[in-house]
């Protein structure tokens, strides 16, 4: 198939699904919605009505009971018959709640909510009266619609009357309380005809009265009609939704009112019913079906479905557009042209159907990426993935057929002069006879022109991300003066440069802040004045020039708005940082186009965010806090304080319940802005806490002081936005409290005087009893004593013997030395040769000098045998007595036996040889008379 002809049906097929009605929303988007499933609350599928206790918490009537949320988590609290509750009422921290044959409410008041029947109260004969299906207070009176008849409910006296006249109850938005009879409105205090309705078709919903005092009855079937009975165009389309999807509920919000349906999601119009948006699931419901609806403290809208509670996030500034419908297609460019907006898409070019909520139409059949849209010469510039198209409001264009093209500018006060900027560098576009043509391709750049702003009315400059700046002086329009700027030039690098004419400077984006041209110079230079309004050096990735003289900027991290205002003497910035809105942008391509002083639009990833600039003023000024919820035990399931039932802010624990959770939440259940909460426990901890994401901090075992717990909001620059504190005091444990202290103190007193009387009784008892003990411990000290002289001398005898041992082993080694020597002299005189004369004549005085030396060390075999006898208790003398037939040189083998010295050592001491040695030892056995068979050392070392 043809390329130009698949084209065109595919943008046919677009334009087909686009005036179809597949997307609603407000002509400015339609506000963020936030999801609970019923896994989420862990309730029933129906809730059919939502309020707000005085402290914030959402509660809620659901088939499974009354659901509450706290910000943080959802609690579900069933009524005693299990019956599903259809309606509930406030009455300060009373939740009055109607069910099946069942009536009453739940008091906050008590530490743990109880719940209190008002069946008592009921006429028996009114008790079976179904579903409670509304509760409404007026004038100190609960009046509640059931199933066949009314009851009321005098909270002054506790009585209750039933009431079979009326068939609805309705608080209307503007008027009294009222109940329904035969198409006539009764007020419920006096009873009175308030007003005859025109019509009885459908259930009657609400009044509303608009701002001029037309008074509007609206009813299921029948959408709105006048109470005059007269024609009011201004419900013309109003009551065309509303006869199609049946209203349910109706509320009055900031801007107008909001249009709950059973078919079609949610209707939003203004004060005078315009229509300005419905939101259905095609942006973000969970259901068609809407139940209840209610707007909070914050401006925000809760929705009860038939399958879950979602949240309209109303009271943020912004709002989410999707031109291509389903498509979801990244928002590139936008304009308002002739009074209607265009949106350039990934998907195509769209148009706003006029007098529509949401609605759009595709230009032409211009499919593909729509880079940039402009408006020179009363025509409309498309640039586009497949060249440049125009567009006059009826016919579109394609004016040059060549590589893609990223915008179109005018140069300078010429009006006949276009330059656009392609994939591939510049191009010219001339006016000539009345009629635009594309001229030809600019020389002196080949590289992508997409980003673009003017210096003078002569002179453009051109930036790529990744490479650098161009400085084009078009004295020539096809042939410029083209100088390139880089790191070389005053860059920090050649990364993320963005150039943008803000006011009267031209600045360049890079990774280390803002920088601007030096003329004088010729280089770029840093842009001061900016950065120290930032806790860190941000690396900044586009700036552009504001509608109120005000600098909006994107960096790494955040989105946001830079005022400077100057005087003669004093020049003042403010930043005001959105990081939110960070996420939510087209990386690197973001755009953004002010129509007027008080809406913005801004491309994004699946489309166009539009901005209230007013609303977002206020958004920025309003600040988000935190309360206390619970402190908890970690022990067990004790609740020691909760915001339900608590004002008073100190809590008093003891030692034992000093570990504890303490639970806090914020003020606004939907959190757009870019915040985090730290804590810190003043008298246990000096730093503040990390956030990290969890509402509750806990603390164990702490000790007995005086604690203050303070949480605090700050800001993605550090500022606090908010605190909050709470006193926690925890008590000393019984024992060591100040009438404990006192009473051991007491304590002790009277058990020593006790114990001093007690010792002074028996001190005379144990007197004598000491005496006696005395006289034993020194008899038993006198014998160890003697012990005691007993051990010294046995242990200086044994000094006395190991010193006549070392003594002993002297003369031991001396013989031993004495033998080598001997048998040296031997060796010695048998190598003398007596015909070697003068040379065997000076050997034999050595040996004789050898001789005379050892003989000053030899005590002789006396004193060896003295040693021995003190050391071996007279061995040698026992030795002769036993056996006199012994002789010297016997009584010498015996001692070295007994020394037990080796055969070895024997024959060196005695200067015999071993085989002499053993010899001697068999003569020694038979003068002994021992047998063979007995060890002869062992036989000695037992004499």
């Amino acid at each position: 198939m043809n390329v130009r002809l698949l084209s065109h049906f595919i943008g046919l097929l677009f334009a087909l699904m686009l005036t179809c009605d597949v997307s609603f929303g407000q002509t400015e988007g339609t506000s963020k919605v936030i999801n609970f499933k019923k896994s989420d609350y862990e309730g029933g599928s129906q809730t059919r009505e939502i309020a707000q206790l005085d402290n914030g918490y959402i509660v809620a009537a659901n088939n499974d009971g009354l659901l509450l949320y706290d910000g943080v988590e959802w609690h579900l609290y069933r009524q005693p018959n299990g019956t599903i509750q259809r309606s509930i009422a406030l009455d300060g921290s009373k939740v009055y709640c109607g069910g099946q044959n069942e009536l009453g409410y739940w008091d906050f008041e008590q530490r743990s909510p109880e719940y209190i029947s008002l069946i008592d109260q009921i006429p028996s004969n009114g008790r079976q009266f179904g579903e409670v299906w509304e509760l409404q207070f007026q004038d100190g009176k609960l009046f509640a619609r059931c199933e066949n008849h009314f009851l009321i409910f005098n909270r002054n006296d506790q009585s209750c009357s039933i009431n079979y006249k009326g068939e609805r109850l309705v608080k209307s938005i503007s008027g009294p309380l009222l109940h329904f009879r035969d198409s006539v409105a009764f007020d419920v205090i006096n009873n009175n005809a308030f007003r005859t309705l025109p019509t009885d078709e459908g259930e009657f919903v609400d009044i509303v009265i608009l701002q001029d005092g037309t008074e509007i009855i609206f009813t299921v079937g029948n959408g709105g009609t006048p109470l005059n009975d007269e024609d009011d165009a201004r419900l013309t389309g109003l009551n065309d939704l509303l006869r199609r999807y049946f209203v349910n509920t109706i509320i009055e919000i900031k801007d107008g009112y909001l249009f709950t349906t059973r078919r079609g999601g949610v209707i939003i119009t203004d004060f005078n019913l315009d229509i300005t948006g419905q939101i259905t699931v095609s942006e973000g419901l969970q259901r068609n079906d809407i139940l209840a609806s209610f707007l909070d403290s914050n401006d925000d809208v809760w929705l009860g479905t038939t399958n879950g509670i979602d949240v309209l996030n109303t009271s943020a500034p912004y709002h989410k557009l999707s031109p291509d419908g389903f498509l979801k297609g990244a928002g590139y460019a936008c304009l308002n042209y002739k009074g209607d907006m265009y949106f350039g898409t990934n998907n195509g070019l769209f148009k706003a159907e006029p007098e529509s909520f949401n609605q759009y139409s595709m230009v032409g059949d211009l499919v593909g990426q729509v880079w940039g849209l402009d408006v020179y010469d009363d025509i409309l510039w498309i640039s586009h993935q497949d060249g440049l198209f125009t567009y006059d409001g009826k016919i579109l264009t394609h004016l040059y057929n060549g590589i893609g093209t990223w915008q179109v500018v005018k140069l300078g006060s010429n009006e006949d002069v276009l330059i656009s900027g392609h994939y591939d560098g510049l191009g010219l576009i001339q006016k000539q006879q009345d009629t635009w043509k594309f001229i030809d391709r600019i020389t002196g750049i080949d590289q992508s022109a997409r980003i673009m702003a003017e210096e003078d009315e002569s002179t453009w400059w051109v930036s790529h991300p990744y490479i650098g700046a161009w400085r084009v002086e078009f004295n020539d329009l096809l042939h410029p003066n083209v100088q390139f700027y880089d790191q070389e030039n005053g860059f920090p690098s050649n990364q993320k440069i963005y150039v943008e004419r803000v006011g009267d400077n031209l600045i360049f984006t890079s990774e280390e802040g803002l920088y601007t041209y030096d003329t004088d110079k010729d280089t770029v230079k840093p842009l001061k004045g900016i950065e120290e309004h930032f806790p860190t050096t941000p690396s900044f990735r586009r700036v552009f020039n504001g509608p109120k003289e005000d600098m909006w900027f994107i960096t790494e991290t955040e989105f946001g708005i830079m005022n400077i205002t100057e005087s003669a003497i004093d020049k003042t910035v403010s930043v005001a940082a959105i990081p939110e809105l960070k996420q939510k942008l087209v990386n690197g391509f973001e755009s953004t186009e002010f129509i007027n002083d008080s809406v913005a639009y801004i491309g994004a990833e699946d489309g166009f965010i539009s901005i209230d600039l007013n609303d977002l003023s206020r958004y920025l000024e309003k600040t988000p806090s935190l309360t206390l919820r619970t402190v908890e035990s970690l022990n067990n399931d004790t609740i020691y304080y909760s915001t339900l039932n608590q004002n008073e802010n100190v809590l008093e624990l003891n030692k034992a319940e000093a570990s504890f959770r303490i639970r806090f939440r914020s003020t606004s259940f939907i959190q757009e802005r870019a915040i985090s909460v730290q804590t810190r426990l003043e008298g246990f901890e000096d730093e503040w806490t990390v956030d990290d994401g969890s509402y509750f901090r806990d603390y164990t075992n702490l000790p007995a002081n005086d604690y203050t717990f303070v949480a605090r909001i700050v800001d993605g620059n550090g500022t606090v936005l908010s605190s909050t504190s709470f006193n926690i005091e925890v008590q000393s444990a019984w024992y060591s409290s100040t009438i404990a202290v006192f009473s051991w103190i007491t304590l002790g007193a009277v058990i020593l005087v006790l114990v001093y009387l007690s010792n002074e009784r028996k001190y005379k008892k144990e007197k004598a009893a000491l005496v006696i003990e005395k006289e034993k411990e020194l008899q038993e000290q006198k014998n160890q004593s003697v012990q005691v002289i007993d051990q010294i001398r046995s242990e200086q005898l044994e000094s006395e013997i190991a010193h006549k041992n070392k003594e002993l082993a002297s003369a031991t080694m001396h013989l031993v030395q004495k033998g080598k020597l001997l048998q040296g002299i031997k060796d010695g005189l048998q190598g003398i040769k007596i015909d070697d004369g003068e040379k065997a004549s000076k050997e034999i005085r050595r040996l004789i000098k050898v001789i005379n030396s050892d003989m000053k060390l030899d005590n002789n075999w006396d004193q060896f045998e003295l040693h021995f006898d003190q050391v071996h208790v007279d061995f040698l003398k026992r030795l002769r007595d036993q056996f006199p037939q012994l002789t010297p040189n016997d009584h010498k083998l015996c001692a070295y036996l007994r020394m037990n010295l080796t055969t070895k050592e024997i024959a060196t001491i005695m200067n015999i040889s071993v085989r002499g040695v053993e010899i001697s030892r068999y003569r020694l056995r038979k003068k002994l008379g021992i047998d063979k068979e007995v060890n002869l050392t062992e036989f000695i070392l037992n004499v």
